[in-house]
């Protein structure tokens, strides 16, 4: 696949979500190797995205393929609620998380249910996403994102 010329693999370990976010049989090792792909392929896009990584990484204790997996289910989530217009702005503040290759990558996260069954699947306790979700809000706020806050706090609660 290309994107802004560059090559990006996408691993068909990644395809762990239906289009109703569901999410198939698959190991911790699988799991956590797809983080370590999207990861490489996050930071191709900006060091702003490696920095909300680092951070995240930090903050709550995990690595940083688990910071990038957890990071890419919650903008799958928001990519599948928000209005286009919002969808695009979110995917621009934060790069390599919308789109076409969080979509390709993770298939359809439709529901919170999706978001925490990725959680678990890379070793987190779905009880960490309302750990993630105020540090990419201070992120995105940081980052010319404010107008998105109030519909992301519905979506990710």
């Amino acid at each position: 696949m290309k994107r802004h010329g560059k090559t990006i693999a996408i691993p068909l370990t990644l395809a762990l979500f239906t289009a109703t976010g569901s999410v198939h049989a698959i190991d911790l090792d699988s799991a956590m190797d797809s983080a370590d792909s999207l990861t490489e392929s996050f930071s191709q896009h900006s060091a702003d995205a490696e920095n909300l990584f680092d951070t995240l990484s930090s903050n709550l204790d995990i690595s940083r393929s688990q910071a990038t997996g957890g990071t890419a289910a919650l903008m799958a989530l928001a990519q599948d609620k928000l209005p286009s217009d919002s969808a695009s702005m979110l995917s621009s503040l934060i790069p390599g998380t919308g789109g076409d290759l969080t979509s390709q990558l993770l298939g359809n996260i439709s529901s919170m249910e999706g978001v925490q069954s990725a959680f678990s699947k890379l070793g987190m306790d779905p009880g960490m996403i309302s750990q993630f979700t105020p540090v990419l809000m201070g992120y995105l706020k940081e980052n010319g994102g404010e107008q998105l806050l109030p519909a992301l706090k519905k979506i990710w609660s």
